[in-house]
């Protein structure tokens, strides 16, 4: 224990401390009365503010046994509570868990049962849930950063608050120095979202966020100062790491495209923000509000998208609204390793029609201290990758990445850790699971899903090159190649989602629907036959919705299409013809 400095700050030296910390303690130092936080409602913090609150509480999670490794669910709303909460279990050396409670009740029990918590943060209605549906059932401590829902009084035995937790806190002669080991062999753990099978937790240690601090900061100029408006929970951490003032709309997070863009566009010019972070689908909602209200945001310099490729147009419409000097950019990544590609909306549109049949979606260049290299498709575990394991350049296979922000572990799965992670020159390397190819400017292209390619008679399909050749389309929103059983290998069959106004329009009950959905499939098929690799795509479904995650509402539920899809094919769509449910054979 080290006695903290009379302004309440922690008095241990800030190189000591993990950046996540020392940026926002620095920021405090320099520049107390500035904006830290901005959260829904219009809630405020300073820096000083939020170092105040952060020392305090982190001084009560400490007496209560919550520190050194122990680990933490924390299922708080975005705003200055959420973040109050993330920093001060990294300043007592606990372990904050995070799962997106937008998966599903049941995979966040399955998620959380793994993880063997010793505490669970959360709001009045998380800890209803977790009384209910037994989540975390391993934790000792509960504690509330909220009281607003009347039936958390009766839960036995009564939860602890976070305001009193920080009474506590402030009440200790001596609060902790802020030194987690930087070495610790847990830092946080992250839930994949499990876009490809079940949720798994991400094992980060505190290097791997410096290095994702240094990546941002270096590929967008991130600075202290700026104002982010963060619609993403974990850029409401980075934000405050870089000095940088966030703001937390009001807004579901666990399903960001129904938020309103209207209240985001008041947000942004409200707050003058120099940084917009969106996901694609946000984004796209975005774009569309401004155009048809011609409104812009002058103010911003910087868009960031990701959680699932941007569509070029999407960019296009995007930077439209912004000043001629701003950059909509695309950092891509995972979970497991993020950032590893960026690439900006102009280099996206030239790259757009640089191969025609499409061959996936640029997703740019490696940052600063990333390797990327391209291996054959396997399901096998690499200990080791050699020079035997990559492919004739220019060829798909599966992405593998190597630098300092790449993680080295799951919990408790060794399979998986076997399966995803491997040594390449010395270094610890992450399998993506994603289908790519280099070319030779060292850009990578996307091309899917190893767990979505589709194994045929003819060969390997490749999901997205396909789906590109229909989403081109004016009435098309989103398109899916999903692979059924069949006799030899399987059976390619194209899930398209139409645009709303063009659903309308081919439902059979309507005058002329049945014609209209007659020849807008046969648009598509003249798509798909004009080219020898998709020639073979047997079937075209219509579907009015498409499954897609809670994260980002952009990644496809390809497993529920081919469920889907699969059973009209052998039932109900059989007997009632693909006239009611959009199928068309060749």
């Amino acid at each position: 224990m080290t006695a903290v400095a009379p302004d309440g700050f922690p008095a241990a030296p800030v190189d000591l401390l993990p950046p996540v910390l020392a940026g926002v303690v620095t920021a405090a130092r320099t520049t107390p009365a500035h904006t830290a936080l901005i959260g829904p409602g219009d809630v405020r913090l300073t820096f000083a503010t939020l170092v105040t609150r952060v020392s305090a509480a982190a001084a009560g999670l400490r007496a209560r046994g919550i520190a050194d490794g122990a680990r933490a669910v924390v299922l708080v709303p975005p705003g200055p509570d959420f973040v109050v909460t993330i920093l001060a279990l990294l300043a007592s050396g606990a372990v904050p868990v995070l799962v997106d409670p937008g998966i599903g009740v049941r995979r966040v029990r399955r998620a959380l049962a793994d993880v063997e918590a010793e505490a669970f943060v959360g709001s009045a209605r998380a800890n209803l849930a977790r009384r209910f549906l037994r989540w975390a059932p391993s934790a000792r401590h509960t504690i509330l950063t909220d009281g607003a829902h009347p039936l958390a009084r009766t839960i036995r035995p009564a939860p602890e608050t976070l305001a009193a937790i920080e009474r506590d806190g402030a009440a200790q002669p001596e609060r902790i120095d802020w030194t987690p080991r930087v070495d610790a062999h847990e830092a946080a753990l992250l839930f994949t979202s499990g876009s490809t099978g079940p949720p798994k937790a991400v094992v980060y240690r505190h290097p791997h966020f410096t290095a994702q601090l240094a990546a941002l900061r270096g590929a967008y100029g991130l600075k202290p100062g700026e104002t982010s408006v963060a619609t993403f929970p974990p850029f409401a951490l980075f934000g405050p790491a870089l000095g940088m003032r966030t703001v937390l709309p009001a807004m579901d997070f666990t399903r960001p495209a129904a938020a309103d863009p209207s209240h985001l566009f008041a947000v942004v010019h409200r707050t003058g923000a120099d940084v917009l972070f969106a996901s694609p689908a946000l984004l796209a909602a975005l774009a569309r509000y401004g155009r048809d209200q011609q409104q812009h945001l002058p103010s911003v310099r910087l868009v960031l998208s990701a959680g699932a490729p941007v569509p070029v147009d999407v960019a296009d419409a995007t930077a439209a609204l912004l000043r001629p000097d701003a950059v909509v950019a695309t950092p891509y990544g995972m979970t497991e390793a993020l950032p590893v590609c960026t690439i900006g909306g102009d280099e996206l549109r030239a790259t757009a029609d640089e191969h025609w049949p499409p061959r996936g979606v640029c997703v740019g260049r490696p940052v600063r201290d990333t390797d990327v290299t391209v291996i054959g498709v396997s399901k096998e575990p690499i200990r080791r990758l050699s020079n035997s394991h990559a492919v004739v350049d220019g060829d798909v296979g599966e992405l593998v990445v190597a630098g300092p922000q790449v993680t080295e572990a799951y919990v408790d799965r060794p399979a998986a850790t076997a399966r995803a992670k491997t040594a390449w020159n010395g270094r610890s390397a992450h399998r993506t699971g994603d289908l790519a190819w280099c070319d030779e400017h060292g850009r990578v292209w996307f091309c899917g899903r190893t767990a979505h390619r589709i194994h045929t008679s003819d060969g390997p399909l490749d999901p997205l090159p396909v789906e590109q050749l229909v989403t081109g389309h004016v009435g098309v929103r989103r398109a899916a190649l999903v692979g059924l059983p069949a006799p030899a290998g399987q059976q390619p069959v194209l899930i398209v989602q139409p645009e709303d106004a063009v659903w309308r329009r081919l439902r059979p009950w309507r005058p002329g629907g049945r014609r209209r959905h007659a020849a807008f499939i046969a648009e598509l098929r003249a798509r798909l036959d004009a080219h020898p690799h998709s020639a073979h795509v047997r079937w075209v479904m219509l579907r009015r919705r498409f499954p897609v995650d809670a994260r980002h509402n952009a990644k496809i539920g390809y497993e529920q299409l081919t469920r889907w899809a699969d059973a009209r094919r052998r039932g109900r769509f059989a007997r009632v013809g693909r006239r009611a449910f959009g199928g068309a054979a060749t």
